[in-house]
């Protein structure tokens, strides 16, 4: 039975996304090449040539908003993840992704919705709570220049920076810190700082 399961995984896997032609499979995979290369826009040619093949592709309409927003077309990058989750509503990552494009583009609110939004449909996916921490260490800044230097609140505001500023790199460790300092979860503090969960 287990050989079975294996055999089926490896099937899985190995075969290009079911009901895509084999065009835009190449199509695709020829833009992953490029993105890995740092060739966004040769890449973003290549996804969109996917796209025009197949325009229900999730993954092309994935991976050309991450090409899009590398290269710095944010807008259109939060379009092709729109695209991306009308085909795949419950896909954290494409939340993620546009959650990124919405914070490149300078719309902070929306990308704080999206990024909880991933963290709704996967709890232990790591980027948009490390995004959270991130916007909510900037907030902390903030609010740590209008503080009375030396004052316990300084003081506070300051741990809590540091915390938030380790939690976008590690919001596990981020988490544990926030608990020990003030004694509430990191998504309360989130809120009170500016990067709400809703």
């Amino acid at each position: 039975m287990r050989r079975y399961l294996a055999l089926s995984w490896i099937l899985i896997l190995a075969c290009p996304a079911f009901g895509t032609s084999p065009e835009a499979q190449h199509a695709l995979e020829q833009g992953l090449a490029l993105d890995s290369q740092g060739r966004y826009a040769a890449s973003r040619d290549a996804y969109s040539q996917a796209i025009r093949l197949e325009p229900k592709f999730f993954e092309a309409w994935f991976k050309r908003g991450w090409a899009r927003n590398r290269m710095g077309d944010s807008n259109g990058a939060v379009e092709d993840f729109d695209k991306a989750l009308q085909l795949q509503p419950g896909n954290a990552t494409a939340w993620n992704g546009r959650g990124a494009a919405r914070d490149k583009a300078g719309n902070v609110a929306g990308a704080l919705q999206d990024f909880q939004k991933a963290i709704d449909l996967d709890p232990t996916y790591y980027s948009p709570w490390a995004k959270r921490c991130t916007q909510a260490a900037h907030n902390c800044a903030t609010k740590l220049a209008a503080a009375k230097p030396g004052s316990d609140e300084a003081r506070y505001l300051t741990d809590l920076k540091t915390a938030l500023e380790q939690g976008g790199k590690k919001p596990a460790e981020a988490v544990r810190t926030v608990r020990g300092l003030s004694g509430t979860e990191l998504p309360v503090v989130l809120a009170q700082l500016g990067a709400p969960a809703k």
